[in-house]
């Protein structure tokens, strides 16, 4: 078993998409293993870290998630603008149950990170940001308005590296998206 460290990594990960699909849920169910029932809409921004290792290629690492909470309603906009900047990834979360909130992820958070997550466009060709998307409330099956095959295909428009569909409420895939992405952004520091 391998117990030695080979390296410690810190990533920068806003988490953005409407308000009410579920962005506090979700870093909570994954950092805290808790639900609330209770919507209580972030104001501004919060951050919460997590600390956990992961074995990848035989390896063991320490992984340093910094989420950015960022609120999703429009009156917080400036504010997002500035907290995307220096991101190591960005998590979109949208409901599956209403439609507005999968139509924004291309109209207008797609086009938030492009717009304000580099320090120059050149940076946005040559080095883009991973993006994970996440279709979250899969819980609620018999109100679900999105499908798989749909999430499937935004993910490609926006140049996703993964598509998942979760659930904050009963955990499901929660755990698997978090580790994905931590692969991912390993994956990009050992290529470095």
């Amino acid at each position: 078993m391998l117990d030695e460290l080979e390296a410690r990594y810190t990533f920068k990960i806003p988490i953005i998409g409407d308000y009410a699909v579920g962005k506090t849920s979700l870093i909570h169910k994954f950092v805290q293993k808790k639900f609330s029932k209770e919507y209580k809409p972030t104001l501004g921004a919060d951050i919460v870290l997590k600390n956990f290792k992961i074995d990848f290629n035989d390896k063991i690492y320490e992984i340093n998630f910094q989420f950015w909470d960022i609120a999703g309603q429009s009156k917080w906009e400036s504010l997002r603008r500035r907290y995307l900047k220096g991101s190591s990834a960005v998590i979109i979360v949208y409901d599956v149950t209403r439609l507005p909130s999968f139509y924004n992820v291309l109209g207008r958070w797609k086009e938030e990170i492009d717009n304000h997550a580099y320090e120059s466009e050149d940076l946005r060709e040559l080095e883009p940001i991973p993006l994970l998307l996440i279709g979250n409330k899969i819980d609620l099956q018999d109100i679900k308005n999105v499908s798989l095959d749909k999430g499937i295909e935004m993910s490609t428009k926006i140049n996703a590296f993964k598509f998942i569909e979760t659930s904050a409420k009963t955990g499901d895939n929660v755990n698997e998206a978090f580790s994905i992405l931590a692969k991912v952004l390993l994956e990009s520091m050992i290529r470095k």
